[in-house]
């Protein structure tokens, strides 16, 4: 499947023409790219989760919902778990509050 080629329906001859662009002030480009050739970063997070983690955090209390420890005191100590590993479901039922030996022991599996 590809993007849909805007010479082919004229759309980008139509705003050059409409905005009256020469021909030496752009660049014609081909966009059409193949959606399989796209790859996605599967380490990376929503553009908002900062904000989404902050506010689950303080939700909670800033405790770790494993082993209760208070971590208003040192922030820094609490993170916010995507408890199926996907990184882009923020909904508040997918996410946990862990100190970070919580943490690490959940994922201890995974780590080396």
């Amino acid at each position: 499947m590809r993007l849909p080629d805007f010479n082919e329906n004229r759309v980008f001859t139509n705003i050059i023409d409409n905005m009256k662009i020469k021909k030496d002030e752009y660049v014609d480009c081909n966009f059409n790219v193949e959606y399989k050739s796209i790859q996605f970063n599967d380490k990376s997070y929503t553009r908002d989760w900062a904000n989404v983690a902050q506010s689950y955090m303080i939700s909670k209390g800033w405790a770790c919902e494993e082993c209760g420890l208070d971590c208003s005191l040192t922030k820094y100590y609490l993170h916010v778990h995507h408890i199926n590993g996907n990184r882009y479901n923020n909904s508040y039922r997918n996410l946990k509050s862990l100190c970070r030996k919580c943490y690490l022991e959940l994922n201890k599996p995974y780590c080396k």
